[in-house]
């Protein structure tokens, strides 16, 4: 116990109240995980607003991460109730050192039972119950700092963070306008635009990793796996490959395995290129980073990755990591933002990719050919022709004001076509 604070009343009452509360928060979310069921064929699912089968929100999250977690917190809040009570039993037991129930609120009904025992037995019980503590503590800080892609267990440390760090200054979520997409660490604008020998050797947007911000990376680590942007996406409710988790956690597992300290340990008694390659792939799926068939199935069977899987070495983004059919699947409708709980912000890592490969790799969906042509040329995705751009208003009983001609901006109107 601690000195001084240990005895002070509404330290217990916070101490006990957090405990039991705990204890019964995780046995629901334990409920909650088993009813859903890992999304696999024949499990539990969902039923959709349309009254179709979907698959649980949990497809993809790493299922015995969830578990050691929760087996984790389970047995530290157990140990704590167990101190409690036997820490009362032992105090009763001598008539000196007796408190009243006043200071252990929730827990002096046990131990009054647990009293029953002789006092070398409550001190025996006190030392193991302190022991098991101990050792879950130190395992989950082992385990955790080992598997650094664990989400389900990092976004504890890293969720308030992320949150704290939102790009909208207002602490509202990254939905409205786009990002301004940069160069050079600057915003590229119109004007910027103009001048296209500035950007000469730039990358606009997002290909790699090396083009992510320290925000983008804290971003993807700070994933819960939760699933609820997967449960409201309109893509992946219409079977399209994408789901806004499995999205983040491709990049995430590709940050991991293409790292500096991965690369390096793969190193390691490796002679040519293939060991290389194959101790790569070993650190990935072993105890540096210990992935299942949970989620590296999910990403392979959802098409949400390249036709090779996640690449295990610094590579572009696109192919490698992620599909074009997955990058140009989603509609930006912003419901992946709004639902997420730590405020990833999944838009704008998608609009950033998609930026570079419009921009950089002239690479998009064969349907935007057109649109993109002609905003290029007319300054309009239906290639009408400047002359004519007031065609439709030809036969309006009123005037419609042109911005920049006869009202100087779109401030005093209430449509802007």
């Amino acid at each position: 116990t601690l000195p001084i604070l240990s005895s002070f009343a509404p330290w217990e009452w916070t101490v006990e109240a957090i405990a039991w509360a705990s204890m019964a928060g995780i046995i629901w979310l334990i409920v909650v995980r088993t009813r859903a069921g890992k999304g696999r064929p024949g499990e539990a699912e969902s039923t959709g607003r349309d009254g179709q089968k979907r698959p649980s929100r949990f497809l993809g999250s790493a299922w015995s991460h969830a578990r050691f977690v929760e087996g984790v917190i389970l047995g530290v809040v157990i140990c704590v109730l167990l101190l409690r009570i036997l820490e009362y039993a032992l105090l009763s037991k001598d008539p000196a050192t007796a408190v009243s129930a006043w200071h252990f609120p929730f827990t002096f009904l046990l131990g009054k039972l647990a009293a029953h025992a002789s006092v070398g037995a409550l001190q025996n019980a006190i030392v193991v119950t302190a022991t098991v503590k101990i050792v879950i503590s130190m395992a989950w800080m082992v385990v955790v700092g080992l598997a650094i892609s664990m989400g389900v267990a990092w976004h504890r440390f890293l969720a308030f963070v992320n949150i704290y760090a939102r790009r909208k200054v207002d602490g509202s979520k990254a939905l409205g306008a786009a990002a301004p997409m940069y160069a050079g660490g600057k915003p590229v604008t119109a004007k910027s635009m103009e001048n296209l020998e500035a950007l000469e050797g730039e990358s606009l947007g997002v290909g790699s990793l090396a083009d992510m911000t320290w925000k983008d990376r804290l971003d993807i680590f700070s994933c819960t796996e939760c699933g609820r942007c997967q449960e409201v996406c309109p893509a992946w409710a219409t079977g399209k490959p994408l789901s806004p988790k499995l999205f983040i956690t491709a990049l995430r597992d590709h940050a991991v395995a293409s790292s500096s300290f991965a690369q390096a340990a793969a190193k390691m008694g490796a002679s040519d290129t293939d060991e290389l390659v194959q101790g790569t792939k070993s650190l990935y799926r072993g105890s540096l980073m210990p992935h299942n068939a949970d989620v590296l199935g999910a990403l392979r069977d959802a098409k949400i990755t390249g036709a090779d899987g996640v690449a295990i070495e610094p590579a572009p983004l696109v192919c490698n990591v992620i599909s074009p059919e997955t990058l140009w699947a989603c509609t930006t409708c912003g419901a992946c933002v709004d639902q997420c709980p730590t405020d990833l912000e999944i838009l704008d890592h998608i609009i950033d990719i998609r930026r570079h490969q419009v921009t950089m790799q002239s690479a998009f969906p064969q349907d935007l050919a057109r649109p993109l042509r002609s905003l290029q040329r007319q300054q309009n995705p239906y290639g009408i022709s400047g002359k004519k751009r007031l065609d439709w208003a030809k036969d309006l009983d009123f005037d419609v004001p042109v911005v920049g001609q006869d009202i100087p901006n779109a401030s005093s109107v209430d449509y802007l076509f």
